[in-house]
């Protein structure tokens, strides 16, 4: 592991303001390409290299489109604890899951690692922690609907 220079944010901290950045950019674009963001600074902090958060955060999101019309409802997601909220939207999860690339359940694994390595699975989370679980849910929930209106 990597000594933190003097003045460097705690992994906590540094993952926290990279998702501040990261919420301003739409969780897929292109037509249904994964912002991979979220996961990567979560392999960063996990790897033991949260310095390396803000600088990779910066490049990554110089490419990125910005998030576009309404963002998701908040309100449904900071009803209780995360993993109360991962229960309640497991059949989202599941029924979109391969139609979604598996991208969905990808980037739930990191934001439960993440809330989980910060204590909040079991705690209310910040309003940081909070925004990791409705961008996972997303492109589950595009596909689950267009799999039931098909149906």
């Amino acid at each position: 592991m990597v000594a933190a220079a003097a003045g460097a944010l705690a992994p906590k901290d540094a993952y926290d303001a990279g998702l501040e950045k990261v919420h301003r950019t739409a969780p897929e674009y292109a037509g249904g390409l994964s912002n991979h963001a979220p996961m990567a600074m979560d392999a960063l902090v996990a790897g033991g290299r949260a310095d390396r958060v803000a600088r990779w955060t910066d490049a990554y999101l110089a490419k990125m489109p910005a998030a576009s019309g309404e963002p998701p409802d908040l309100e449904r997601y900071a009803t209780g604890k995360p993993k109360d909220v991962l229960h309640r939207e497991w059949p989202l999860l599941v029924t979109g899951w391969a139609s979604a690339g598996w991208c969905g359940v990808i980037r739930t694994a990191h934001a439960v690692r993440a809330l989980r390595r910060a204590g909040a699975l079991i705690r209310r989370a910040s309003p940081a922690e909070l925004r990791l679980i409705p961008p996972s849910l997303i492109p589950c929930a595009r596909r689950s609907a267009s799999l039931d209106a098909g149906a």
